[in-house]
């Protein structure tokens, strides 16, 4: 499926987490999709010293990204207590 031709309006948030330094998945392609991407509110989040792990490479920023920004506005929990 190419995403760029078949899923280009979506109704749910979107957050591209995504590493500079990514050869599994192209950063040219991902803000190319990004670019021709309709969805409520959408986000392209950079890891400047990450390749395609960002959650192992930077993760501190990762968590953080994941806990103030995506959890936050998609009304997921940050309640640690889920998490055993």
């Amino acid at each position: 499926m190419d995403f760029r031709k078949q899923a280009t309006r979506l109704k749910a948030s979107v957050y591209f987490l995504i590493g500079r330094y990514d050869v599994n998945a192209p950063p040219k392609l991902t803000e190319e999709y990004f670019n021709i991407l309709s969805a409520p509110p959408k986000e392209l989040i950079w890891f400047e010293r990450s390749g395609h792990s960002p959650w192992m490479n930077e993760s501190a920023k990762f968590v953080e990204v994941m806990v103030n920004k995506v959890l936050k506005n998609t009304g997921g929990s940050d309640d640690q207590t889920n998490f055993s």
